[in-house]
């Protein structure tokens, strides 16, 4: 909900903001995409209105208007009855006109509507998620010991920034007498390194201990499952377990075009798939976000390209945070705790 208001709900999503409707800007940490809205006047056209902006609640979102020459508009962000924020955009000389609206802190998934005062066809739908998703676990986290390898560092960035607790496993030394009870690993491109860590911290596994892989590359293998290539990449949208429809929604994922997923042989649990006929479904692997037990311990694995950098992916950093939660919620042996 948003900070401050009692009554907010979540509503559906449809798909990610396109790459090009994000600018760069610099931020502690790494690069920042900053979502960019596009309203034409002259038109009445929203660019890209079929589809969704995905951000992260504290940022800032951009606007960008065109039209007549020396025009004003208002521009206001707002959640059902509320204007949550409102800017005024000048045209220059040629047309062209921005503004940014500072996005509202929010503590789950809220969809809010971003539209010019006057003209209701300019509008586009926002889709605001936490930027600290893990707060609320710091204690726990801090309890069961979260160790995170991430060699480009981004997962550290997003975490620090958060006040998530964690120890970074940046060195051999530090991975291997790491012996708190969560272990996320990102970042891994080379297949063969990546098959080298899971059997480092297999026997830790099988005593109790939750591995999450976010994103592994192309011809991994590990415990029978395994990343492949899709030829030709698949349209589809996706379809998610109880356990993550519960957390995550579907439509915000997109539908792909999907160039990867996971091969499974049992005991494997799908989480996350990509929704294809029965009759493809029997030939083309579809699994996007698995776990299975492994001992008294368990493994998790998501090949999603928003889990590349969570940074910068709103939705990318609600997939890792459901992951590093659900992990939280199961004790050795894999029952949920209470």
């Amino acid at each position: 909900m948003l900070i401050g208001c009692a009554a907010l709900a979540a509503e559906g999503g449809k798909a990610l903001v396109p790459p090009s409707e994000q600018d760069e800007s610099p931020e502690a940490g790494g690069a920042s995409r900053i979502p960019r809205v596009v309203f034409d006047l002259a038109t009445g056209d929203a660019a890209g209105k079929t589809q969704h902006v995905m951000a992260l609640g504290g940022r800032t979102l951009a606007v960008s208007v065109t039209g007549d020459p020396g025009a004003r508009c208002t521009v206001q962000l707002g959640y059902q009855d509320t204007v949550v924020r409102q800017a005024t955009v000048s045209l220059d000389p040629r047309g062209l006109g921005s503004s940014t609206i500072a996005l509202p802190d929010v503590r789950a998934r809220v969809a809010c509507a971003l539209a010019v005062v006057g003209r209701p066809k300019l509008s586009r739908t926002v889709i605001v998620y936490p930027s600290a998703p893990l707060a609320g676990a710091a204690r726990m986290l801090g309890e069961q010991r979260l160790g995170v390898l991430d060699e480009r560092g981004r997962l550290q960035s997003v975490l620090r920034s958060q006040g998530t607790p964690f120890e970074d496993l940046s060195t051999r030394l530090l991975a291997d007498s790491f012996d708190g009870r969560i272990v996320l690993i990102a970042g891994v491109a080379d297949p063969n390194v990546l098959c080298d860590l899971c059997r480092r911290f297999e026997s830790r596994a099988r005593n109790g201990l939750r591995l999450i892989l976010l994103d592994p590359p192309d011809a991994w293998r590990g415990w029978g499952a395994g990343v492949r290539r899709l030829d030709p990449p698949r349209p589809a949208p996706v379809v998610l377990s109880k356990e993550l429809a519960a957390s995550l929604v579907a439509e915000d994922l997109g539908n792909g075009p999907w160039q990867r997923a996971l091969h499974l042989e049992p005991p494997w649990r799908v989480l996350a798939r990509v929704r294809l006929p029965d009759g493809e479904r029997s030939k083309t692997p579809t699994a996007l976000i698995v776990e299975r037990a492994l001992g008294k311990g368990r493994v998790a694995v998501a090949t999603l390209p928003c889990v590349e950098d969570p940074r910068t992916d709103a939705v990318g950093r609600s997939v890792a945070s459901t992951l590093v939660l659900g992990a939280i919620a199961r004790p050795a042996g894999g029952r949920v705790a209470q």
